[in-house]
Order: C-alpha cells, then sequence, then structure tokens
C-alpha cells in the first residue's frame, strides 16, 4: 500500500478538527493505552475496529478527499479553477501543490489559494478545508 494515497494521522485530525468528516473504508485508531506490540496508532479498515480504542478518525484517500473538492470556486469576483501539480522543490524534496488558480488578463495564470505538501492527500485535505470555511 502506498501511505501517500491515504491522509496522513495529523491531516486526519485537522479534517476532523475543522467538522469535516468523510466516509472512509479506512481509520486512524488511538488506543487508550499502548498495545501488547506497542504500537500507539494503527492504521486499518474500518470493519476491523476494536473496543481498545478510544478515538478513531476517518482516513481518506486522495480520490476520496479529490471527489468533495469543487472543480471551480468563485471568490473576489474571480473565477477559480482546481490544480493539483507535482513540484521539485530546490531541496530536491518532491512536493504536491493544491490550490484554485485564476486567469489573469494583465499576468496570465494566476495562484489564488496554494497548500503544499509531500503527501499529496493531505495537500488536498488542506485546500478542502480552506474551502469549506470560506464558505460558510
Amino acid at each position: 500500500m502506498n501511505t501517500q494515497n491515504y491522509a496522513s494521522l495529523e491531516a486526519c485530525k485537522r479534517l476532523v478538527d475543522s467538522g469535516i468528516v468523510l466516509e472512509t473504508d479506512f481509520y486512524w485508531y488511538l488506543p487508550h493505552k499502548p498495545t501488547m506490540c506497542g504500537k500507539t496508532t494503527w492504521f486499518i479498515e474500518r470493519k476491523y475496529y476494536l473496543l481498545v480504542y478510544t478515538e478513531m478518525f476517518p482516513a481518506p484517500s486522495m480520490a476520496e478527499v479529490w471527489r468533495e473538492l469543487p472543480e471551480t470556486y468563485e471568490a473576489e469576483t474571480r473565477h477559480l479553477e482546481l490544480q493539483v501539480d507535482k513540484i521539485k522543490r530546490v531541496d530536491g524534496v518532491t512536493v504536491t501543490s493544491a490550490n484554485y488558480i485564476y486567469n489573469d488578463a494583465e499576468s496570465g495564470c494566476c495562484v489564488y489559494k496554494f497548500f503544499a505538501k509531500e503527501n499529496p492527500t493531505d495537500a488536498l485535505i488542506d485546500l478542502l478545508i480552506w474551502v469549506r470555511k470560506e464558505k460558510l
């Protein structure tokens, strides 16, 4: 399994803290005490939920978050379009940027809102949280 296809625990917590709970196949589970093998978090399918866990966070896949993002978005009289790019930074790390862009008559294409993370699902989650907050 490619872990970058799913959100990190930290991104899942941000999603739930912002009031967005998605129906997903996988969840992060946090036990109320370390388990026999010493693990403090588990990433497993929901059907395997055990009673020893006190907290669980939906772990959406990239596709599950993508479905929630609108293709276009209207902000400040601008028509924005969703765009996701892989970018190789100067320091050699590849990140995924999730952003909304618009076409500017004078300067061409401009980025309106930009989130970049090493995990592409985390970048999409940050953009989704921003979109939902803006629409409130």
